[in-house]
């Protein structure tokens, strides 16, 4: 019998250290393997971005959908890094 599908984000993670082992880069919109992609792959947002947050936890469902509305008061007790943006055209 075939194992369930697992739905991504459900998993358990050990998050006692998520600490990397030494300097890291973040490339927001990239492949975690940026600027290394395999050749011919082109795998980077081309949109535009209103605000980067990093969290200490997953957001909820509502939090998340909240987010992408526009809320600013969300999940902020969570929250390590707030980038936000503006664009003047």
């Amino acid at each position: 019998m075939p194992a369930a599908p697992v739905v991504a984000g459900t998993e358990p993670v050990d998050d006692t250290n998520l600490t990397p082992p030494g300097q890291f880069n973040i490339h927001v919109g990239a492949r975690p393997d940026f600027p290394n992609q395999p050749a011919g792959v082109e795998d980077r947002f081309r949109g535009t971005l209103d605000d980067v947050r990093l969290c200490t936890t997953a957001l909820t469902t509502d939090e998340a959908v909240a987010v992408k509305n526009g809320a600013l008061d969300v999940a902020t007790d969570k929250e390590k890094l707030r980038l936000g943006f503006s664009t003047i055209w």
